[in-house]
């Protein structure tokens, strides 16, 4: 309140318009006066300075032992003295016990009470993001880290997929074809295949195709042929297929039996004079195959020339898929023709 200067009363004369202005500032000041009881006026309308003293006994209708943080206010949940909570980027202190309900109702009940205010914008849709200001105003950043600060350490392993990957020209191989230790480049396909040692025998790798006098030598060991090649080597023309020898044998005849050179044929079964059974190591697909023959005369013998067939003079069935039976007998028309007669050597190949 402030101070109230009253007027002197020297003399009865305008007592009465003294007194009642002196009243008048008495009430005057008494309207500036805060209310004990609650009456009008009961706010501060300026600041109080102390002038560095107490204001003693003041009284404190909230005792809170701790704080509890308890993120979002939910509604339907119960909440305790201290308890903390945060909504529409507005902290509030609970101080009174309650359930909550509607939030604006629960602060017009003075459950409520503003404990920390800022402008700050909405947690939605901003995970992973960081808040940073400009002095003035706080946004959602994303987190940039610098190129000179990513090492290979701070990289998880698998996480970089191919989108992340810089782009490569069509038809290229990531590899590295300089020499030394260095970066992933790019390769053509030429380059990529000289990185590939020489295909051998026994060893995998590269594989170079075969020219005409490579393939007409036939002694190179780690060169293809194409299929023109291989034609070229075999001295084939024309566009007719060819067709190789699906197994060849080179016996005696005569005595014990026995192989001289062969291929695919695993053993021979000596039948009796001139009749031969070949067994082959692995059988052919059917029996339409062709049975080429040749034989050589025996010194010894009377007979001016040798027949070789694949069949049996019983005429008994002589083609199977894993063998063929042929025999060699006496050519001609005299009256040997057509005897079974052993010989020194039988030629014997088989085409499919």
């Amino acid at each position: 309140m402030p101070k109230v200067p009253l007027s002197t009363i020297t003399s009865g004369y305008g007592t009465v318009d003294a007194l009642n202005l002196n009243f008048n500032a008495i009430e005057a000041a008494f309207d500036n006066t805060l209310s004990r009881d609650g009456d009008t006026p009961n706010q501060m309308s300026a600041n109080l300075d102390m002038n560095g003293f107490l204001i003693l006994n003041q009284a404190n209708p909230y005792v809170v032992d701790g704080l509890n943080w308890r993120g979002n206010w939910v509604t339907a949940t119960a909440y305790a003295l201290g308890d903390i909570v945060q909504t529409n980027g507005i902290a509030y202190i609970c101080i009174v016990a309650h359930t909550s309900g509607v939030f604006a109702t629960d602060l017009a009940a003075v459950r409520w009470q503003v404990f920390v205010q800022t402008n700050l914008p909405t947690q939605t849709g901003n995970s992973g993001r960081y808040l940073s200001t400009n002095g003035t105003s706080a946004s959602w950043e994303n987190v940039v880290i610098p190129d000179t600060s990513v090492t290979t350490a701070k990289v998880a392993n698998d996480a970089v997929t191919f989108p992340k990957m810089q782009n490569i020209a069509t038809a290229r191989l990531l590899g590295r074809a300089s020499a030394g230790t260095g970066d992933v480049e790019e390769l053509t396909g030429a380059q990529a295949t000289e990185l590939l040692s020489a295909a051998s025998e026994t060893v995998s790798g590269r594989v170079e195709l075969a020219d005409a006098t490579e393939a007409a030598a036939g002694t190179d060991t780690t060169r293809a042929l194409s299929p023109a090649r291989l034609r070229d080597a075999l001295a084939a023309s024309g566009s007719a297929p060819m067709y190789a020898c699906r197994a060849w044998v080179n016996f005696s005849g005569t005595g014990t039996v026995a192989i001289r050179a062969s291929g695919n044929v695993s053993s021979l079964t000596d039948n009796g004079t001139g009749d031969y059974t070949v067994n082959f190591t692995t059988s052919m697909p059917d029996t339409g195959y062709c049975v080429l023959g040749a034989t050589q005369r025996n010194t010894s013998s009377n007979a001016t020339s040798v027949h070789i067939s694949c069949n049996t003079h019983s005429s008994a069935t002589a083609r199977s898929t894993g063998s063929v039976r042929v025999v060699t007998s006496v050519a001609g028309t005299g009256t040997e023709a057509g005897t079974p007669i052993d010989v020194e050597a039988v030629n014997v190949a088989i085409f499919r």
